[in-house]
């Protein structure tokens, strides 16, 4: 093949008129999905606040978490200076508790307090079943018409418990009944129970703010009582709801009910006759005093100091009522009584270890006619959420920085007891309790979570940095060894897009083109313009590739290219191509196996020539391993060879479909140029030319290397320097014009010897007989054996003799004639048996030559072929 100095460069094809169904971008969607969202710091950090906004609030609307604000009350109030005076309740102990009290005792108890000079009187007892016979009535009105066998009225007089029991209420006439908590549903809940008046309604009280203020666990109006019997219920001056009393959400003195608020149990007994009127969202007006009310229109009286049991409340028992002594009477006169049993009873029947629910109503009832209160607002639960919105709020308009290190955990924790030691302040000072707890419990566990949450995105972010500038720097070590294919595998995983990343990703794509990955090429440079749209000339780039790379993406070592597929060196866009280190520059010729192109050295400035074999097009699948390790052995073996006449080969590779032999760029032309009758060089020029080549193939026969295509093809000549080369050693034994496709290897059969031709084994003589035949063209202008067909070409090589060369050229003297007529030989043992042989003989004759006759003066007396 002719490694010549001109420049020919291969214009890249035209753009097909196909849709391009590549991406713009050239990112696959795989590699779309590589790339996860990914919250930064600050989106972190507000989508956290958003999630416990939602969650925080969510509990503010729960039941279980007022525990905690309950237990807050129950010990800050106990903190609360001063105490409630009792002087004006009592509480008259009737017993331990019963299913339903006696009615008859009931009765001469509260005989005896009216006697006793008792203001009111509330009984907190459950007289919800009658205790006079079913048929009382009926006998009444038997013995009142005569009727025979009617009882005696006096004697169903004294059956009448329900009815003396009811006068005696009527007497006294400050009496109210409670409605304590039934087990069992009541058939028609609040019948009985006294309404309240209503009055102006506060603007806590508006429909619209009802979901704000909302208090769990104040629903009362579908709670069973167990309500006093109709007759008891109409004699007494009211009826009222005993709700349980429960620290920190106080005491109900009303309930709301279908048709409009009803009474609770203190409510009246508050009154002291009066007409109470309940504010909705402000409180209980009493005259011109006002009872602040709080959610579940409850009143929170002050905590006791003391046990109940051990003190506080002046207790009396029954018997002592019973007994109507003087003493008795200085106790509880002018007082509010409440009876009620003196011990509860636990799950075994045996008095429980708590308060009597009848007991804590006396101490609340003490309290609140002594005024000794918390103020409890009916908008506490709004406030509470209002700061849970600001404590949501204060998180967002934290720094994300400084939330999360300590500092910010810190400044969260002093906050928090700055707002507690708030509270607790104007709870000591104006008895006012604001819902605090909640708000600094989601303060600093918000805080706290919010600070976790950052420091383990922080420890994340930092991972994910790691490795990044891993996945980059490994890609960008890779990109510098060669290996694009897993470069670009880690590049693709860094997710810090820099200067740096874009940069690499950018001579990625460079490297691509260079080496011909064009749809590779485009799926970085899609990738690039993915991260960074418009970086530098990435859309000219892959609007460039759109007419290169195909239809499809394909990876590195499956882009197929043929031995008439050339590298493109033309682009204006484009980085001109490389095979191995070496940059192309542009297309040198054509040969049989390929192309041959310039390419420099990029590292020392070095021109060569590089030689490429599209292998996946010149053999079948099956011997495309065999052939590539044929050509890599016989190019390593020609790599060896050091010598004057004989092309220098400085590296050989595989990249992707092309293999690549980089050797000596040669200026000059091959001896192919001086063949023709026209342009034969002086015969003293050509015998110095062979001998020189005859000296090369000796070095190369030394190192057990043949050529097997010596031909003028393959020979370099550079005239200005007598510099003669060698070319292509170990090549055409792969291919060339004239192997079949099967794989049976051929060189150039004009120049084989008559043993290649056959398919025996060769060795360097044959490479001489291939000499001889080169020689004799550059002597004659035409080759020693021709045919038209192959079958007759083999026939002339191996069994007819040539034309002799001094018939064709009688001046050139027979020393040259016997010269070609030896190294044509058909045996290999007549031939010359070394180049070192020939190359003498050559530069003998050419002495011989410039001694002996001038031309001419054989003329008639040729050598004769033997």
């Amino acid at each position: 093949m002719p490694v010549t100095g001109s420049d020919k460069t291969m214009v890249a094809p035209p753009p097909d008129n196909t849709r391009d169904t590549v991406a713009l971008s050239g990112l696959s969607a795989q590699q779309r999905q590589r790339r996860p969202l990914r919250l930064r710091g600050r989106d972190l950090h507000r989508l956290l606040v958003a999630a416990f906004l939602i969650i925080i609030l969510a509990l503010s609307y729960a039941q279980w978490p007022r525990s905690l604000d309950h237990l807050a009350y129950d010990l800050a109030t106990r903190m609360v200076p001063g105490e409630a005076d009792l002087s004006s309740v009592a509480f008259v102990d009737m017993g331990p508790a019963q299913s339903t009290a006696d009615h008859d005792t009931l009765n001469r108890a509260l005989a005896a307090l009216q006697s006793q000079g008792v203001q009111a009187i509330g009984v907190y007892l459950p007289l919800n079943q009658p205790q006079s016979p079913s048929d009382l009535q009926r006998l009444m009105q038997a013995a009142e018409q005569g009727e025979r066998g009617a009882p005696d009225p006096r004697w169903l007089v004294q059956l009448d418990r329900d009815g003396r029991l009811a006068t005696t209420l009527r007497r006294h006439g400050n009496v109210v009944l409670a409605a304590p908590p039934a087990t069992l549903p009541a058939a028609t809940p609040g019948s009985t129970l006294s309404p309240v008046a209503e009055g102006f309604s506060g603007w806590q009280a508006h429909p619209w703010l009802a979901p704000l203020m909302y208090a769990p666990g104040t629903n009362f109006s579908a709670l069973p009582l167990a309500e006093p019997i109709a007759p008891l219920a109409s004699a007494a001056r009211a009826v009222g709801a005993a709700l349980p009393v429960t620290p920190g959400r106080g005491v109900p003195l009303a309930v709301a009910h279908e048709d409009g608020y009803r009474s609770g149990f203190l409510l009246p007994l508050l009154a002291q006759g009066g007409m109470p009127e309940l504010e909705p969202g402000r409180g209980l007006r009493l005259g011109a005093q006002l009872i602040p009310l709080g959610p579940g229109l409850a009143a929170h009286p002050l905590p006791p100091s003391r046990d109940l049991r051990r003190g506080g409340v002046e207790t009396v028992s029954l018997d002592m009522v019973l007994g109507r002594g003087a003493s008795v009477t200085e106790r509880l006169a002018g007082r509010t009584v409440i009876l009620g049993p003196g011990a509860a009873r636990g799950h075994t029947g045996q008095p429980a270890d708590t308060v009597p629910e009848a007991l804590w109503q006396t101490y609340v009832l003490g309290s609140l006619l002594d005024g000794a209160w918390v103020r409890v607002p009916a908008w506490t639960h709004g406030l509470e959420r209002l700061l849970l919105l600001l404590v949501c709020l204060y998180l967002l308009v934290m720094p994300a920085r400084l939330m999360g290190r300590s500092s910010g955990l810190l400044i969260g924790l002093l906050l928090g007891v700055v707002v507690f030691n708030a509270g607790l302040l104007l709870l000591l000072v104006q008895q006012l309790w604001l819902p605090v707890t909640l708000p600094i419990v989601a303060l600093l566990l918000g805080h706290g979570l919010i600070w976790g949450g950052l420091r383990y995105a922080d420890a994340n972010e930092r991972d994910r940095l790691d490795a990044s500038r891993a996945h980059r720097k490994l890609g960008a070590m890779l990109r510098a060894q060669g290996d694009l294919e897993s470069a670009f595998e880690h590049l693709v995983q860094a997710r810090v897009v820099d200067d740096g990343l874009r940069e690499e990703l950018y001579q990625l794509g460079h490297d691509l083109v260079r080496r011909r990955q064009y749809a590779r090429a485009r799926e970085v440079y899609g990738h690039l313009e993915w991260l960074s749209p418009h970086y530098r000339d990435v859309p000219v780039r892959i609007e460039r590739l759109k007419g290169l790379a195909g239809q499809g993406r394909a990876r590195l070592g499956t882009e197929h290219s043929t031995a008439d597929s050339n590298l493109i060196v033309d682009g204006d866009t484009l980085e001109k191509p490389t095979l191995g280190r070496y940059q192309v520059e542009c297309q040198l010729g054509r040969g049989s196996m390929g192309v041959v192109y310039l390419g420099v050295d990029p590292k020392i400035g070095r021109k060569v020539a590089i030689k490429t074999l599209a292998l996946n097009q010149e053999f079948e699948s099956e011997m495309l391993e065999q052939v590539k390790w044929r050509f890599f052995r016989e190019a390593e073996a020609s790599g060896r060879l050091n010598h004057r006449n004989i092309v220098t080969i400085y590296d050989v590779g595989e990249e992707h479909d092309l293999a690549f032999i980089a050797m000596d760029y040669l200026e000059g032309s091959s001896l192919e140029s001086y063949v023709h009758r026209d342009a034969l060089l002086p015969v003293a020029e050509v015998l110095e030319i062979c001998a020189q080549v005859a000296e090369g193939l000796a070095y190369a026969h030394d190192q057990h290397v043949i050529h097997r295509d010596v031909k003028p093809a393959n020979v370099i000549y550079d005239r200005s320097r007598h510099s003669v080369k060698i070319t292509d050693f170990g090549i055409a034994c792969l291919t060339d014009n004239n192997r079949t496709r099967t794989g049976t290897i051929l060189g150039t059969p004009a120049f084989m010897s008559p043993e290649q031709v056959s398919g025996q084994p060769v060795d360097g003589r044959s490479d001489l007989f291939a000499l001889g035949v080169t020689l004799y063209q550059l002597l004659t202008g035409q080759l020693p054996f021709t045919a038209d067909t192959m079958a007759g070409l083999v026939y002339q090589i191996t069994q007819t003799r040539h034309q002799s060369i001094s018939e064709l050229r009688p001046e050139l003297g027979p020393l040259v004639a016997l010269i070609v007529n030896r190294a044509l030989e058909k045996d290999p043992a007549r031939r010359y048996q070394s180049g070192t042989e020939l190359a003498k003989g050559l530069r003998d004759c050419a002495v011989a030559m410039k001694r002996g006759p001038k031309p001419g003066q054989f003329t008639g007396h040729q050598a004769a072929t033997p």
